[in-house]
């Protein structure tokens, strides 16, 4: 079992070097996309140059928050990834916030068990998970890549509602039914290689998402739901998220003031961690609490029966996103 992580990194070597520490081993090898508005590109090729089977995508692009830029990141990483001589069996797509709470060997024990389901959180639109259903990331037209699109950024809601006011609407790709979901997931190979060979021979899918809100949520999960490699999904991301503190009001959300975003894991969620079936948890950021990070390395990943066990999934327990994750559903 050949395992591969893609990293989206924007903002911290030193937790980026901590995550890829306890993901490298002979059984994995670690690819990190480095946002290109990252300056200090130095300090993370020295964070991670002592680090094994660790590479850096060649193909950066400027990210930018809710726009297409974010799948464009993924799509090169995937890419660079299946051109290596390396055949892997399954790739993981993580932030550098992300941090398992399963150690490698197990990890690679669940994959190889549950070799051959894809693994990512997806509803179908309208969604339950979002307010009047999530319609309007797919009906209006928007471009966050030309504007500032940091979440509480008065720009973002100023381009919002004007593109609301404008009230052109556009037809979704015909053919294909939309759906929503989780940007993080662990797929296949084989899967990935769907996905490429797809956009390559269907341009209308990259035009459509380029100018949508929030793409990554709904790209990779359209795609896949739209494929024969539906019937091997399970309908959950593997990730413990906590959204117990969201409260959207029937009015939507508040971007600018109240942006629904997982909150951040302490060493109060510790006990959850550790009774999680789930590999991996997000998000953490040292600069809140570096506890929980020891702990966890400390109590989970250095004793292998410390937490749940690990087990095969069946088929066709198809949906089973909330046994899974701490709080509402994913947004």
């Amino acid at each position: 079992m050949l395992i591969a992580y893609l990293i989206l990194a924007h903002e911290n070597p030193n937790q980026l070097k901590r995550l890829a520490a306890r993901l490298t081993s002979e059984n994995a090898y670690i690819f990190i996309h480095l946002d290109k508005k990252i300056t200090n590109v130095s300090d993370y090729f020295d964070a991670l140059k002592e680090i094994e089977n660790t590479y850096f995508i060649t193909q950066r692009v400027i990210v930018n928050w809710a726009a297409y830029s974010m799948v464009q990141a993924t799509l090169n990483g995937l890419q660079e990834i299946v051109n290596t001589n390396h055949q892997f069996d399954y790739i993981n797509l993580l932030s550098e916030l992300d941090y398992p709470i399963k150690p490698n060997n197990r990890i690679c024990e669940f994959f190889q068990k549950n070799y051959g389901c894809e693994f990512l959180y997806y509803s179908a639109f309208p969604t339950t998970d979002l307010p009047d259903g999530g319609m309007d990331r797919i009906e209006y037209y928007y471009d966050f890549d030309k504007i500032e699109t940091s979440y509480n950024s008065p720009n973002f809601n100023i381009y919002e509602r004007e593109m609301k006011r404008m009230d052109v609407k556009r037809n979704f790709i015909k053919g294909m039914k939309p759906y929503h979901g989780s940007q993080w997931w662990s797929i296949t190979k084989n899967c990935v290689k769907y996905i490429l060979k797809t956009i390559n021979e269907n341009s209308e899918i990259i035009n459509f998402y380029r100018y949508t809100k929030f793409p990554d949520e709904q790209f990779f999960q359209t795609i896949i739901m739209n494929s024969e490699f539906s019937n091997r999904v399970i309908n959950n991301g593997l990730r413990y998220v906590d959204w117990s503190h969201v409260n959207i009001s029937k009015r939507g959300i508040d971007w600018q003031n109240d942006p629904p975003h997982p909150r951040v894991l302490t060493v109060r969620d510790f006990a959850h961690l550790s009774r999680s079936p789930a590999l991996f948890a997000r998000k953490f950021d040292e600069r809140t609490d570096h506890v929980i990070l020891d702990m966890i390395d400390d109590n989970l990943l250095k004793n292998p029966q410390s937490n749940s066990q690990i087990t095969r999934i069946s088929i066709r327990r198809h949906n089973v996103p909330q046994r899974w994750i701490k709080g509402g559903g994913i947004l």
